[in-house]
């Protein structure tokens, strides 16, 4: 077992769906073999395909960033938190970070860098977990569009997927139905989420990942334990602005969660582990049903109607040109990329436009 051992489970229920769209790529006439009935054109179906098993690479990708940062952190706090106690025994007093040596420094930012690296990436998962939600579900909704909120709220009880969310997603109340596949999938997806944690799990980490990403940063707070260790602690609700957090509580406990960020940071990639696994045991399921029968749900057009051709650049990086191509350039990629790239009829300039 590696560094990737979190999230072991999710990157083979990944890799298990992963080859169940391979096996139906279709490298003769495009996309998916058993998709030729529902009138899509060649470019859509082409592009759903590619997009679809992208959405996939994407989770798997970012589980694995994930756990390196995860792993990496683990290390980086163990000598960042040493080296302190160490300079308290010895001086009595916090160092002053305005003198720090570069090594300090380099361990502050990795420290900073890792936590947000994790709450980036699982944020990254749980947006392209959607994305295969809706295309696997085979839902009227754009997929390029898609991320988590697509699927909420998600609510608890009999009544999901609720008039909000049948209305995103082009649904009718059949979905509610207990023998309607695009409705058992939602039920799947939601139950799968909001019970791979603690209550409000989901929803913390949303907010962490949108305050890393997009608020003023916060203070570094640190906590020395009554066993003589080093605690930093992340804060309890991370949609408040840190001092208005401090003004309504009153109490740091209130303020900050009372365990350390590494012991958070584990529970969330063992909560996103566990959600990317029953999620796509749900889509591997549905995917084989659909299969059989493939009348089952149309894959609709919409999913890739607004998809629109690249623009043209004007951007021809920093040192063009630098690279000298052979005179027949070749591009080497493995096998499996061969197979994907001949099923979206990229290959030879073979792109279709009609079916």
């Amino acid at each position: 077992m590696g560094y990737d051992k979190p999230v072991l489970e999710a990157l083979q229920a990944a890799q298990e769906l992963t080859e169940l769209f391979e096996a139906d790529f279709d490298v003769d006439r495009g996309g998916f073999t058993w998709w030729h009935d529902y009138g899509l054109d060649g470019v859509a179906r082409t592009g759903l395909m590619d997009y679809l098993y992208g959405l996939l690479c994407a989770v798997e990708e970012n589980l694995r960033s994930a756990a390196i940062h995860l792993h990496d952190l683990r290390t980086n706090r163990y000598t960042d938190d040493y080296a302190l106690l160490k300079h308290m025994r010895e001086n009595g007093r916090i160092p002053d970070y305005r003198m720090r040596t570069d090594a300090e420094a380099q361990r502050e930012a990795r420290t900073n860098a890792h936590e947000a690296g994790v709450f980036r990436a699982t944020g990254s998962i749980l947006d392209t977990l959607a994305g295969v939600v809706v295309g696997v579900g085979g839902l009227k909704f754009n997929i390029m569009m898609a991320d988590l909120g697509s699927l909420q709220p998600l609510a608890k009880g009999a009544d999901y997927p609720n008039a909000k969310v049948r209305k995103r997603l082009g649904l009718t109340e059949q979905s509610l139905d207990l023998n309607d596949p695009q409705g058992n999938l939602l039920r799947a997806t939601r139950s799968s989420l909001l019970e791979a944690g603690p209550d409000g799990w989901l929803e913390w980490t949303q907010f962490s990942r949108n305050d890393r990403v997009h608020r003023a940063s916060r203070m570094h707070t640190g906590i020395f334990t009554e066993d003589g260790k080093m605690a930093r602690p992340f804060p309890r609700q991370p949609d408040h602005a840190e001092t208005l957090a401090f003004r309504m509580a009153n109490d740091v406990r209130k303020v900050h969660l009372t365990e350390d960020s590494v012991v958070t940071l584990e529970g969330v990639v063992g909560s996103v582990n566990a959600a990317v696994v029953g999620v796509l045991l749900a889509c591997a399921a549905l995917w084989r049903t659909r299969k059989a029968q493939p009348a089952l749900i149309t894959q609709p057009e919409w999913q890739w109607a607004s998809a629109k051709p690249p623009r043209a650049t004007t951007f021809d990086g920093y040192a063009a040109d630098t690279i000298k191509m052979q005179r027949n350039p070749a591009l080497a990629v493995s096998p499996r990329t061969a197979r994907r790239l001949q099923a979206a009829k990229v290959m030879d300039g073979d792109h279709p436009t009609t079916t």
